[in-house]
C-alpha cells in the first residue's frame, strides 16, 4: 500500500508530459501550414524643424568697439590712400577775371585794367592732364572816353573789352584733408585773344573805336580748394571739389598784357 501514491503520481506525470508533447505538435504542424505575413511597410519620420536663430542683441548705452579690418592688406592700403584718380571729369566754373595791360598799352590805347565776367569748362583725364576754355566780357577803366550828342540827349562812350583763352596742362590728383576738404593745384599752357571796342552802348551811327591788342601764348599756375562731395567712407566714389579757384596767368613773348588774374568758383 505505501508504493501506490508514488505509482500514481508518476503515471500523472508521464500523462501530462504525453499531453504537452502532442499539444506542441499540432502548434507546429498550424504553424508550418499557415503563411508568414509580410513585414510591415517602412514608415517615414519627416526631420525636425530647424530651431530659430536667437535674436540679435541690442546694446543701449556706449558702442560696441569696431572690429578688425579682415580685408587684405593691400585693400587696406588702397582705402587709407589720401587721393584716388578718376578716369574723366569735367569741370565748370565763373567769375571774375582782371586784364591789366602793359604802360606802353595803357598809353597807345588809354584803357586801365580790364574787370571782366568770365565762364570756364574744361576736362581732367585721371587727374593729371587738364584741357580748358574761358570767354569773358566786361569794361576797361578808360581815360580817353568821349561824348556825344544822341536823340536822348549826350551821353559818354565806354571801353568794352572781350577775352577768350584755350589752354592744357598737368594738375594734381585731389588731394582730401580733415575728411571733407580738398585741394587741387596745377599749370597750363595756352593760348589767348583779348579786345574791345570804346563806343556809346545801343548807339547807331555813333563812333566807335577798336581796342585791338596782342595777348598770344601765356603760361598759367593755378589753385583750386573747397569742400569734397564725399567722406572717408567711401573712397571708390569719385571726388566732387566744389569751391574756390584761382589762377594767374603771365604772357609768353611779346604781348599787350602784362599779366591777368581769374578769382572764380565751380567745381574743379
Amino acid at each position: 500500500m505505501g508504493h501506490f501514491p508514488r505509482t500514481c503520481a508518476s503515471a500523472c506525470a508521464l500523462m501530462i508530459g504525453v499531453l504537452l508533447m502532442a499539444s506542441q505538435s499540432r502548434a507546429d504542424e498550424r504553424s508550418a501550414t499557415q503563411p508568414v505575413p509580410p513585414p510591415p511597410p517602412p514608415v517615414l519620420v519627416p526631420p525636425p524643424p530647424p530651431m530659430p536663430a536667437p535674436p540679435t542683441p541690442t546694446y543701449v548705452g556706449a558702442p560696441m568697439a569696431p572690429t578688425a579690418d579682415a580685408r587684405p592688406v593691400a585693400q587696406q592700403d588702397e582705402r587709407k590712400a589720401p587721393y584716388e584718380l578718376i578716369p574723366t571729369a569735367f569741370t565748370f566754373e565763373m567769375g571774375w577775371a582782371g586784364l591789366y595791360p602793359k604802360p606802353a598799352t595803357s598809353e597807345r590805347l588809354g584803357i586801365g585794367r580790364g574787370d571782366l565776367f568770365v565762364m570756364g569748362l574744361g576736362a581732367v583725364f585721371y587727374d593729371m592732364l587738364s584741357i580748358s576754355g574761358d570767354f569773358g566780357m566786361g569794361e576797361y577803366s578808360d581815360s580817353r572816353s568821349f561824348r556825344e550828342s544822341t536823340n536822348v540827349g549826350t551821353l559818354s562812350s565806354t571801353a568794352t573789352g572781350l577775352f577768350g583763352s584755350l589752354s592744357a596742362g598737368v594738375r594734381t590728383p585731389r588731394l582730401i584733408f580733415h575728411k571733407y576738404f580738398a585741394l587741387t593745384a596745377g599749370a597750363d599752357l595756352g593760348i589767348a585773344s583779348v579786345g574791345g571796342s570804346r563806343g556809346i552802348e545801343n548807339c547807331q551811327n555813333c563812333t566807335d573805336q577798336s581796342l585791338s591788342m596782342d595777348a598770344g601764348p601765356f603760361y598759367a599756375l593755378r589753385i583750386a580748394a573747397g569742400p569734397a562731395s564725399r567722406g572717408l567712407s567711401d573712397w571708390k566714389a569719385p571726388v566732387r571739389l566744389g569751391g574756390l579757384g584761382i589762377s594767374y596767368r603771365r604772357p609768353l613773348g611779346s604781348s599787350d598784357l602784362d599779366h591777368w588774374l581769374m578769382i572764380t568758383v565751380g567745381i574743379y
